[in-house]
């Protein structure tokens, strides 16, 4: 049995419509970025340097497996999220 035009019509009209709405949130999405630090800093102060939010300080380290988070290594490359 075939679908109808007008199913194959709105199957279609949903398909842009989803589409369109999925460009739109990955426009929206924050960009990871490489930065390298001048010299040693605490992930807190890069948390709050970078941010202003204390705690994002846990997703600087585990992203770039910071084994100590009180001394982020300069001259290394860390990613890092545009927002």
């Amino acid at each position: 049995v075939e679908p109808s035009s007008e199913l194959m019509q709105a199957l279609r009209n949903t398909k842009e419509v989803v589409v369109e709405y999925i460009r739109e949130i990955i426009l929206e999405l924050p960009r990871m970025r490489t930065i390298q630090l001048p010299e040693k800093m605490p992930s807190l102060v890069l948390a709050y340097d970078l941010y202003e939010d204390l705690s994002r300080a846990d997703e600087i380290e585990s992203r770039n497996k910071i084994p100590y988070p009180a001394f982020v290594p300069s001259g290394k490359d860390l990613k890092v999220l545009s927002e």
